[in-house]
């Protein structure tokens, strides 16, 4: 006596066919692939995020130390003869500009203080940004105003 559930059902089959087998490591092996991908590109980002991450700490404790200082004490760098430093593995530009600020009644002298961190390769004086796609590059700008 044979109930409606098993009607269809093939008894005389006892495995699982070429066709079968070859189906399922295909949808396997397409999962794979689609998770390793992720990862990567997951990998790829928090790694990113990490480096834009210290290099804004290393280009805020650049500024908190010139924002310390007295304002005769700040030394002027134009564009050219610029200061480049590594820390940690980040090349950190840093630029000053001394200007006037005129439209007041009382004419304010201003120092212009620009930090440009970006993520290195190297080490030593063989150091080098790395490619464009990867590179974590901030820039910070503050203005120190003489009293």
């Amino acid at each position: 006596m044979r109930s409606e559930f098993y009607h269809g059902m093939n008894f005389k089959s006892r495995g699982l066919g070429f066709a079968e087998v070859l189906f399922s490591i295909g949808i396997v092996s397409v999962v794979i692939v689609t998770l390793i991908g992720t990862l990567s590109s997951g990998l790829d980002a928090l790694q990113k995020a990490t480096a834009y991450n210290q290099s804004m700490i290393i280009g805020q404790r650049t500024i908190e130390y010139y924002k310390s200082m007295k304002y005769a004490s700040i030394p002027i760098h134009d564009p050219d003869p610029e200061v480049t430093t590594t820390k940690d593995g980040f090349i950190v530009d840093l630029y000053v500009l001394e200007g006037i600020y005129t439209y007041t009644p009382d004419v304010m002298k201003y120092k212009k203080l620009t930090v440009v961190v970006s993520k290195a390769e190297g080490v030593g004086s063989d150091v080098k940004l790395k490619n464009s796609r990867k590179k974590s590059s901030i820039t910070l700008e503050t203005i120190i105003i003489e009293n």
